[in-house]
C-alpha cells in the first residue's frame, strides 16, 4: 500500500543505474550521479500513483509487457517543465528589435516560420507570438510550432491556458490586449485571444529521435534543454536541427548552455543566439 512507502526511501545503485539507462535510451536525457534524489523523487510519483509497494516493483514493470503504458507517464514526470513568460527577455528583444525588422525587409511576402523546440506548457511561444505581434508582425503570416517530449505536457500547452499570477512579469497591455479572463471556476485564469492561437501548431517530438518537417524554419529556439544532454546528444540534436533552419535563420539556445567545441556552421550574433552559416 502506498502508506507503507517510506517517503525516505532512495533507489539503490544498481536501479538507478538502470532507470538512469532507461531514461538515456528514450529521451536522451543524461542522468549524472547527481541526480539521484532528484530522480527518486520524480519517480516515487509514479509509484504512488499506480499504487505499488516499491521501486522494484516499479522496476518490474518497466520490465514487463506492460511497460509501453507507462513510458509515457515516466518521460513526463522525468522531464522538466520549468518555465515562464519572457524569460530569458533579451532574445525576445532580439526578435522585436532586430528580426522583425529584418524579416519586413528580406521576406515580406512569405509566412515567417518559427519552432519552440522545447515548449514546455507554452509560456515561450506565448511570448514569442505576443513579441511579434507587438512588433508589429501580423499573426496570420507567422507559424509558431511547438514541440516536446511530454504528451500531456504538449496537451497543456495547445490549451494556451494560465494562472493569473503567471502573467505578471508581462507589461499590463499585454495582459489586457493578449489573453481572455475565465470566468465562474477559471475566474483565476486567463487565456490567449483566439486570433492568436491561429498560428500556433502542437506535436509530440523526441528531440533525440530523427523528425522531419515540411519547410525550414526562419528562427529555432532550442532552449533549455540542452543541459539535460551530454555532448554527443548535443551535438546530434543542433546538427539534425540545422537540417530545417534556413541559410541565415537564427538558432537560440538557453543563457547557459554553451556551443564551444561544437564545429557547427553557426555564427554567434548576440548572447546565445546564433547565425546559421550554411
Amino acid at each position: 500500500m502506498p502508506s507503507a512507502f517510506p517517503s525516505t526511501s532512495t533507489l539503490s545503485p544498481a536501479q538507478y543505474a538502470f532507470f538512469a539507462a532507461l531514461v538515456y535510451q528514450l529521451t536522451r536525457i543524461n542522468l549524472g550521479p547527481e541526480k539521484v534524489e532528484l530522480a527518486t523523487a520524480r519517480i516515487r510519483k509514479r509509484i504512488r500513483a499506480l499504487k505499488l509497494p516499491s521501486f522494484e516493483a516499479y522496476l518490474r514493470l518497466l520490465q514487463s509487457p506492460h511497460r509501453n503504458e507507462e513510458i509515457p507517464h515516466l518521460i513526463e514526470v522525468i522531464s522538466t517543465h520549468h518555465t515562464y513568460f519572457n524569460r530569458e527577455k533579451g532574445h525576445f528583444d532580439f526578435v522585436k528589435e532586430t528580426l522583425v525588422p529584418e524579416l519586413k525587409a528580406t521576406a515580406p511576402d512569405r509566412t515567417w516560420r518559427f519552432w519552440s523546440a522545447a515548449c514546455s506548457t507554452g509560456e515561450e511561444p506565448a511570448s514569442l507570438a505576443m513579441t511579434l505581434t507587438d512588433a508589429g508582425a501580423n499573426p496570420r503570416r507567422f507559424q509558431i510550432h511547438c514541440t516536446d517530449i511530454a504528451p500531456k505536457t504538449v496537451e497543456k500547452a495547445s490549451q494556451m491556458v494560465f494562472k493569473q499570477d503567471a502573467l505578471s512579469q508581462l507589461p499590463l497591455k499585454w495582459q489586457q490586449h493578449y489573453f481572455q479572463k475565465g470566468i465562474n471556476q477559471w475566474s483565476d485564469y486567463r487565456r490567449v485571444v483566439p486570433s492568436l492561437r491561429k498560428p500556433f501548431e502542437f506535436r509530440v517530438l523526441n528531440l533525440g529521435d530523427t523528425f522531419v518537417w515540411d519547410a525550414p524554419f526562419d528562427v529555432i529556439f532550442l532552449r533549455n534543454v540542452m543541459i539535460y544532454f551530454d555532448r554527443k546528444t548535443q551535438t546530434e540534436v543542433i546538427s539534425r536541427c540545422l537540417r530545417y533552419l534556413r541559410p541565415g535563420g537564427y538558432l537560440i539556445t538557453g543563457q547557459s548552455e554553451s556551443l564551444a567545441g561544437t564545429q557547427l556552421p553557426l555564427t554567434p550574433v548576440g548572447v546565445s543566439i546564433y547565425k546559421h552559416k550554411a
